[in-house]
């Protein structure tokens, strides 16, 4: 015979089932999207790219912080003229995305920023930078193994 060790009755378990999300994913666009724009870039434009997106990062974390539900008229003008710096198909989707979510409150202005970072994580893997870190660590690793074999 199982006995209920729990206070609660078995029906209450959605204390510990997981929220459901409304939306599938925290971005203005799929993931998928950001991944291949970014992964498409050239070697030089990463960089540039990188660059307009942390911009846009910055800005709209900046309105989080402040719990404010929309940017200001500048920072707002400035995202839309990053948004027109460059021609590509894929650049000005996600960016007219980003645009359009900054006009949907503090949900939309997260869901830009969540983008804008994303979209930097992914092209950081692309630089000098993270191959340099990479090599780092991977020295370190080495390092930790030949002082754990010598022990």
């Amino acid at each position: 015979m199982s006995r209920n060790i729990f206070p609660f009755p078995r029906a209450v378990s959605s204390l510990t089932a997981p929220p459901k999300r409304k939306n599938r994913h925290p971005y203005v666009v799929p993931e998928s999207e950001i991944r291949n724009f970014v992964e498409s870039l050239g070697i030089h434009d990463v960089n540039t790219v990188a660059v307009r997106f942390q911009v846009v990062a910055d800005l709209t974390k900046g309105a989080l912080e402040r719990r404010i539900e929309r940017l200001t008229r500048s920072d707002f003008r400035l995202v839309k003229q990053i948004a027109s710096e460059d021609d590509s198909g894929a650049y000005r989707q996600i960016m007219t995305a980003i645009v359009a979510g900054l006009g949907q409150g503090p949900s939309g202005v997260n869901a830009a920023h969540l983008t804008a970072r994303r979209a930097v994580e992914l092209a950081f893997r692309w630089t000098h930078e993270y191959f340099s870190a990479l090599d780092r660590y991977r020295k370190e690793l080495r390092r930790m193994r030949l002082t754990a074999g010598s022990s």
